[in-house]
């Protein structure tokens, strides 16, 4: 008796056991502020109905509920967990019935709900009025008055990134499909696809095997490798960003490299440890939405300078994401015609074939050491 109340008492959460008919049996002390019961009232409980006390929780329903209170304390919500007890005939002879106070997780929730809805939407829409008047403007204003106007636009345009960045974040973090088999080429194609569209004078060239077959969320994937090929054509002055894929006896390895200034070590540092401080923060979303994604995929995330300029950034899912036996079936859609910018491995933007001597690694040595995502 002692062992069982004790385990009743460690269970971190308010636990009520009840009757076949919703009696109940027995509480800890978790439970007291749930049912709005003090210890001078708790012996008044046992023998009267759960639901005289919580009348939202139904412990005919398996799923998890949502208890709203409002007390002395102030706003609670509780999830509300049923699982049945059965006898030796499988018999529902009663009933567990958990309260976990959510209140916190909560808050936080519709805290970052309302933040994306105004980075989403209100700052989206307001910065496209921003952006298409600074268009106007720059086209009526002289010579001197124009880098105002281009000033305007160009953060008028970063911001709406910002915006796009935040919907990301949210595909990411709110994708609960399971893995899939997908082709790695594919993926590949669907970055190459995107790329074209928003950076039209941009250069990217992919170096993919066409058989290989992976496991994974695809879509988390997808979003992963946009974010970093997007900073690459974003940060890389104008130079080729290249994305290959490689497997070993680590795994597969996604590789995306620039020519670009490099990446912050400020903010490489608040990627690495997880926090941003005044002294150690970030500048955007990006590199965020990838850390997010390449935890969710189970899969390292490392950072390397590259010479004389810019960084490769490799994405390894373990060996366990490989399909053997071949390719994946193909997609009911055909992949669309490279555009002219975007190019395939081993080849330049205009059709000429980059010489065997000329073509640049695709996987450089890392010089900065690596950190688990």
């Amino acid at each position: 008796m002692l062992g069982r109340r004790a385990a009743i008492e460690d269970v971190g959460v308010g636990l009520v056991v009840v009757n076949a008919e919703g009696t109940v049996i027995e509480f800890n002390t978790a439970a007291r502020s749930v049912m709005g019961v003090g210890a001078a009232d708790a012996a008044a409980v046992a023998g009267a109905p759960l639901a005289e006390y919580v009348p939202d929780a139904a412990i005919d329903d398996p799923e998890p509920q949502r208890i709203e209170q409002t007390d002395e304390t102030g706003y609670r919500v509780y999830e509300a967990r049923v699982s049945e007890i059965g006898d030796h005939h499988d018999r529902a002879v009663g009933y567990t019935v958990t309260f976990a106070d959510v209140t916190d997780r909560e808050a936080r929730r519709q805290r970052l709900e309302v933040l994306n809805r105004v980075l989403r939407h209100n700052l989206r829409n307001d910065m496209t009025v921003v952006v298409g008047n600074a268009d106007l403007l720059a086209d009526r204003v002289g010579e001197d008055d124009r880098p105002l106007a281009d000033a305007i636009r160009r953060r008028g345009r970063a911001l709406q990134r910002l915006g796009e960045k935040a919907r990301d974040a949210e595909e990411v973090l709110d994708d609960d499909t399971a893995p899939h088999e997908v082709a790695a080429g594919d993926l590949c194609g669907d970055v190459l696809r995107r790329a074209a569209e928003a950076y039209p004078d941009g250069t990217v060239a992919v170096d993919a095997p066409d058989d290989l077959a992976l496991v994974v969320r695809e879509g988390v994937l997808r979003v992963v490798l946009w974010n970093l090929v997007e900073n690459g054509l974003e940060h890389g002055d104008g130079s080729t960003v290249r994305l290959a894929v490689r497997t070993g006896d680590d795994g597969v390895r996604f590789v995306v490299a620039d020519d670009g200034p490099g990446i912050p070590e400020p903010e490489l540092e608040s990627i690495r440890t997880g926090t941003e401080t005044a002294l150690s923060h970030g500048s955007g979303l990006g590199l965020w939405v990838v850390r997010w994604g390449t935890r969710l995929l189970g899969a390292d995330l490392t950072f390397a300078d590259r010479e004389p300029t810019g960084t490769a950034v490799t994405v390894r899912l373990p060996g366990s994401a490989l399909v053997d036996g071949g390719p994946p079936p193909p997609r009911p859609t055909a992949r669309p015609t490279t555009p002219a910018r975007t190019t395939r491995p081993g080849h330049r933007a205009g059709g000429r074939r980059e010489s065997a001597g000329r073509r640049r690694p695709a996987t450089p040595t890392p010089t900065r050491p690596t950190e688990r995502a």
